[in-house]
């Protein structure tokens, strides 16, 4: 009798942590999709905002007081810009997560790819984000007054060539995992292709570093800063 009732007690098994996990990772792909709209509406916000400090005008037009506050606005949209990245990247991971990883299964490399990703966008959000709100600390005035406290071509290349490689990286995981199914060759290339509509974010970002390298060194900066914002 002793023997029947310890057996019956509930015990604690992976079926059970993986089905509350479930309902957590899909919370937080909601969230993470909620913050990455509300994001590209405050990205919008702010490019319109551009316009009343002489953004899409040419910089010979500006006046000195304009240029100064659309320098500083441009900050802004560097963090709200990657933020927003940020949340929307990390929901599209989720929904990886979601699609790919069977509850109570061992970590496999999709799981590991997955996380990796993650991980590489959130601690380079961080980075870029933390680089710009400290950039004039300790920087005499003189050089605060003409937004001159960074090498912003040094920081929109290298801020590029990362986006580009997180988009590749968040591109190659679903194709990869198609691949691996046991199914026929013509429905794995029909499942690719869906999410080969991503490989339209890769381009937009190569097209986006193709116009920095050759125009972000170039004067007329209140017209450029806007195209590449409106590249982001």
């Amino acid at each position: 009798m002793v023997g029947r009732r310890c057996v019956s007690l509930p015990q604690p098994t992976s079926f059970a942590v993986s089905s509350l996990r479930k309902p957590i990772l899909t919370w937080l792909g909601e969230v993470t999709f909620c913050f990455g709209w509300v994001g590209m509406v405050a990205l919008a916000r702010l490019m319109f905002k551009a316009l009343d400090y002489g953004g899409g005008i040419d910089i010979w037009n500006v006046s000195k007081a304009q240029h100064v506050r659309f320098t500083k606005l441009f900050h802004n949209i560097e963090i709200v810009a990657r933020i927003g990245m940020f949340f929307t990247k990390a929901s599209i991971l989720l929904l990886y997560h979601r699609l790919f990883i069977v509850d109570g299964s061992k970590k496999t490399g999709t799981w590991w790819a997955i996380w990796s990703v993650f991980w590489y966008n959130l601690l380079y959000a961080l980075a870029l984000v933390s680089t710009v709100i400290t950039q004039c600390v300790g920087k005499p005035t003189a050089i605060v007054e003409r937004g001159k406290c960074l090498n912003q071509y040094a920081v929109l290349i290298c801020a590029s060539v990362i986006n580009v490689i997180s988009d590749l990286m968040i591109l190659t995981i679903p194709i990869t995992v198609i691949l691996g199914l046991q199914k026929t060759k013509s429905k794995k290339i029909r499942l690719s292709f869906l999410f080969a509509f991503g490989s339209l974010g890769v381009i937009a970002s190569l097209g986006r570093l193709d116009y920095q390298v050759h125009e972000a060194k170039r004067p007329n900066q209140t017209v450029i800063v806007m195209v590449l914002s409106m590249l982001k």
